[in-house]
């Protein structure tokens, strides 16, 4: 006889699925009841059960938790010197493999620790009830049942493959760990990275024009807009040369007093790396001003107290946007471009598309992007 399922708390979906991830990494057996099997993004009043006998075990975690969240059910970000953590998605494809080794590149020079996380689609959201109820759910348990089993193969046989690019590489000091969730990519994601708590999130995208580009660049859109933690974009066709000498980056500035915070985020990321030279740019489809020209001569003085990097400073003008920085970055050879980006209200996204998420599509290099 199966054990009896007891409610610990009754959630959104987003907070039932940070709960179920928070439990679940304690050893403790959890369950979502109630879900919205057409769209279960949209769930309210979803029940996070668990097994009679970890009742008080998941409690005791829940009230932990509780603790841990704002109101909002955001968790607060402790401020790190340095990237300790990489939390990396994938989806075994090439083009995720490819991004895998470049993270683990990059964990190798942080002495860091790197997640690789597969997210799977249950068929159980997207499932119309039926009047064989019964007849539905066991055909429902094999198809999850093959779908897990996949999954488990698969990140086997990805880690395999990378184990053989470590040793080849000598990088031993990336730390490589794995975890397989079931769920929304998105907000799964959102939901591991509040758990791991990585310093940076690392995400593969398609070749600029690419037709799949826009659905990998959804999911990686929503967890932008609902971390605060840094993600860093791989184009597939991108050539960064994470051996190279010498770096050049390339930071877009609005000029005002949202650049510093992006600055001290940006100087946590690049501290291990020598030799990088900074091009902060301001694009604009008028006339340089004066205002502007003594917003550029303030940020000047603060980069210069933070960075000791050299620096170009440039005002672009051009009615594209995204057109008039490809070519910067095409002429200047850039490796690496920073964008900061911010909440904004429903009108503001509605008229005003953020140019981090147009470059985010449009573009062949490396995007850091940075919501603050």
């Amino acid at each position: 006889m199966e054990e009896k399922l007891i409610t610990v708390t009754v959630e959104n979906f987003s907070r039932a699925q940070l709960i179920k991830a928070q439990l679940e990494s304690e050893g403790i057996e959890c369950h979502l009841l109630n879900l919205n099997l057409v769209q279960a993004s949209v769930s309210e009043g979803v029940r996070v059960m668990v097994k009679e006998s970890d009742v008080k075990r998941a409690i005791k975690a829940y009230l932990i938790i509780k603790t841990q969240y704002k109101r909002d059910g955001s968790r607060k970000i402790k401020r790190s010197g340095r990237i300790r953590k990489i939390l990396v998605p994938v989806d075994f494809s090439e083009n995720s493999y490819r991004t895998a080794c470049f993270a683990i590149e990059i964990a190798h020079v942080y002495n860091a620790s790197v997640r690789f996380l597969h997210v799977f689609y249950s068929p159980a959201l997207d499932m119309i009830s039926t009047p064989d109820v019964s007849l539905s759910q066991f055909n429902l348990d094999l198809v999850l049942d093959e779908i897990k089993n996949r999954a488990h193969n698969d990140m086997k046989s990805f880690l395999d493959k990378l184990s053989v690019y470590v040793a080849e590489r000598s990088l031993l000091k990336a730390k490589i760990t794995h975890r397989i969730m079931e769920g929304v990519a998105s907000d799964s994601i959102f939901a591991a990275s509040e758990t791991f708590k990585p310093g940076l999130i690392i995400m593969g995208m398609h070749g600029q024009g690419n037709t799949a580009n826009s659905i990998i660049g959804s999911i990686v859109w929503k967890v932008i807009q609902k971390s605060r933690i840094p993600v860093l974009t791989i184009p597939e066709s991108s050539a960064f040369n994470y051996k190279s000498k010498a770096y050049n980056i390339m930071f877009t500035t609005d000029l005002d007093d949202i650049d510093q915070k992006t600055v001290r985020k940006l100087t946590i990321i690049l501290s291990p790396f020598k030799n990088i030279k900074i091009h902060c740019v301001h694009a604009s489809d008028k006339a340089i001003n004066a205002y502007q020209k003594a917003r550029m001569e303030e940020l000047k003085t603060y980069l210069s107290g933070v960075i000791s990097a050299p620096m170009h400073f440039k005002f672009l003008e051009g009615k594209d946007y995204t057109a008039t920085f490809n070519d910067y970055i095409k002429a200047n050879k850039i490796d690496l471009v920073c964008m900061s980006t911010r909440k904004r209200n429903v009108i503001e996204r509605f008229f005003s598309p953020s140019l981090a998420k147009k470059m985010l599509y449009h573009t062949n290099t490396p995007l850091l992007i940075i919501n603050v």
